[in-house]
């Protein structure tokens, strides 16, 4: 007799169900996101991600750095509105101090590619979910 194969729902395409999705597709689930949206958004701004995200990716077999390339920032931190630094961190002081450069990249450049780390399919647009049991 064979294993009935889980089927996991995952509400949202943003990053974190992109991501969700790929880690259980990953681990044996069929994996069905429904994202409200239309189609996929370039809205959206700059995103870095620190060393430890980048692990979490490896953990689970998604390695960010092929599909969107590296950009190791030189400095980031927070501003003022009066562009006054609150805190600045340099590039690639983060990089010895945590084993690996930090990674900037547009947020619309990590959906697309965790998108296309999943089985076609798996992302249906213009869904709404309205309801969940």
């Amino acid at each position: 007799m064979s294993a009935v194969q889980r089927h996991a729902i995952v509400v949202g395409a943003g990053i974190g169900g992109l991501t969700a999705a790929l880690a259980l597709g990953r681990r044996g689930w069929r994996v069905t996101v429904c994202e409200r949206a239309a189609g996929p958004s370039s809205v959206g701004a700059g995103i870095v991600l620190a060393p430890n995200a980048l692990r979490a990716f490896a953990t689970i077999g998604f390695d960010i750095t092929r599909a969107a390339g590296r950009t190791l920032p030189a400095a980031m931190g927070l501003r003022r509105p009066d562009g006054r630094w609150l805190n600045r961190a340099d590039g690639a002081a983060l990089a010895a101090r945590y084993g690996g450069p930090p990674l900037a990249l547009h947020r619309s450049a990590l959906a697309e590619a965790l998108t296309a780390a999943l089985p076609a399919g798996t992302v249906r647009h213009g869904v709404a979910v309205t309801s969940v049991d």
